[in-house]
């Protein structure tokens, strides 16, 4: 769910924590990803585009079914279409069948396991490796490396490893601990969990002290129970979170100076090229171990104010080779995804200013559009960037929400008002759609 609009998710993660869904639709990754508590997986249908998914896809998504330490089993349902229409005939409904058969067959299914398990006994490994006392190691990590007689390249190999289920483990911290400080829970809770399960028995206590000891060092870390609450929400790895935290004041500063400037009548994509490009110089030395290739800041520099300010991407594209993979994947996915995570560090009630400054810098990078109407304009359905652009200079957008602009789009057409040709176009896609 990357791809979905900044405020479209934003809104949807509020509501999700403020109480469980009933249903979700979902698209096979979010099917995949989605950590919400779920009793039964309708399979309405196992084609991604005209391919189906995997054994392994089909097994991973029914794999969401049953809560947690809630249902003692989980239901999947799975529907066929059995009706032949002109668009359906009956090989087609045999082959859905066959296809069923073998998501269901005992001797197809494909042996899966824990990512954790995997660290674990890697770090078990190079402690035998390294000739390293169990003991010392446990109580290093749990002391965080302080005073460790662990070599530095250990550690390091230890925290990287950590990494990648640190958020996880302080989450689950916070939702099983009965104690602040106590780790009494690990034992309960991971004993049920696939890296225990699919461990050899001999083994169990060594993971289980390892985690404990990870759990330890965190809650040693991040001491203060307001600001685990903040990394958590976060949704960013928690070495990336921390170090936002650590550098609130710096954010908040840029935020303030955005914000007051703005109001004092500079131009706003100055300002926007400016904040954005002082995120990525920190974004680029922080959280680099979220990008497979960090974009150089020269290029950055290139593409920036184009795209943000709706410059179609064929003509970024013309300046500047690598700008349809940067739009995707760096501006589209990664910068946002940090820059939300920022905002999520500040108090909604006290600084919610900063708070909606973020949340709109996160849409704006996300877009590649300058202002909140274009943006709403692109996300009520008109899906090209310079034609969002165009509308939004119109009067009849101005102050309206995403709803209040979807239901004006395809009024446009019939009323006399000057419209580009291109927007045009767009606006008369919607009333025709709407109208079918």
């Amino acid at each position: 769910c990357n791809r979905l609009p900044s405020l479209v998710r934003i809104a949807i993660e509020r509501l999700m924590r403020s109480k469980p869904p009933l249903i979700i639709i979902a698209s096979s990754t979010l099917g995949q990803g989605v950590n919400v508590g779920i009793s039964t997986v309708i399979v309405a249908t196992p084609y991604y585009s005209s391919d189906p998914i995997s054994n392994r896809d089909f097994w991973n998504i029914c794999g969401r079914a049953g809560r947690a330490f809630s249902d003692a089993e989980g239901k999947i349902l799975y529907t066929i279409d059995t009706h032949i229409t002109r668009q359906r005939a009956q090989w087609q409904i045999n082959k859905d069948r066959r296809l069923a058969r073998e998501y269901f067959d005992n001797q197809q299914m494909e042996a899966v396991e824990s990512g954790m398990l995997a660290a674990l006994r890697y770090i078990v490994e190079i402690a035998k490796e390294t000739n390293t006392d169990f003991n010392l190691l446990v109580e290093s990590i749990a002391n965080d490396f302080f005073e460790s007689d662990i070599s530095e390249e250990f550690s390091e190999v230890l925290n990287n490893l950590f990494d990648y289920f640190d958020d996880e483990l302080l989450a689950m911290h916070q939702d099983f601990c009965n104690n602040d400080m106590s780790v009494d829970w690990v034992d309960e809770v991971f004993r049920k969990s696939l890296a225990i399960i699919q461990a050899e028995s001999k083994d169990e206590e060594l993971y289980l002290d390892l985690i404990k000891a990870r759990t330890s060092a965190l809650l040693i870390r991040i001491s203060n129970k307001a600001d685990r609450k903040k990394l958590v929400a976060s949704g960013v790895p928690l070495s990336v979170s921390k170090a936002i935290l650590e550098d609130i004041d710096f954010f908040r500063d840029i935020a303030m100076s955005f914000v007051l400037e703005l109001a004092e009548g500079y131009d706003r994509i100055d300002l926007l090229d400016k904040i954005i490009r002082e995120l990525e110089i920190w974004i680029n030395d922080n959280a680099s171990n979220l990008m497979e290739s960090v974009p150089e800041q020269p290029i950055l520099d290139c593409i920036r104010q184009d795209w943000i300010n709706g410059v179609a991407l064929a003509t970024i594209t013309n300046t500047e080779q690598d700008a349809n993979e940067i739009s995707k994947d760096y501006y589209g996915f990664t910068l946002p995804w940090v820059i939300h995570a920022i905002s999520q560090m500040f108090d909604p009630k006290t600084e919610e200013v900063i708070v909606q400054t973020y949340s709109t810098l996160a849409m704006i990078v996300e877009l590649g559009l300058p202002d909140e109407i274009a943006a709403s304009i692109y996300m009520a359905g008109v899906r090209s960037r310079s034609a969002a652009l165009e509308l939004s200079k119109l009067d009849v957008f101005q102050n309206k929400t995403i709803a209040e602009i979807k239901q004006l789009l395809p009024e446009l057409s019939s009323q006399d008002i000057d419209i580009p040709d291109k927007s045009r176009v767009w606006i008369e896609l919607l009333s025709e759609f709407y109208q079918s």
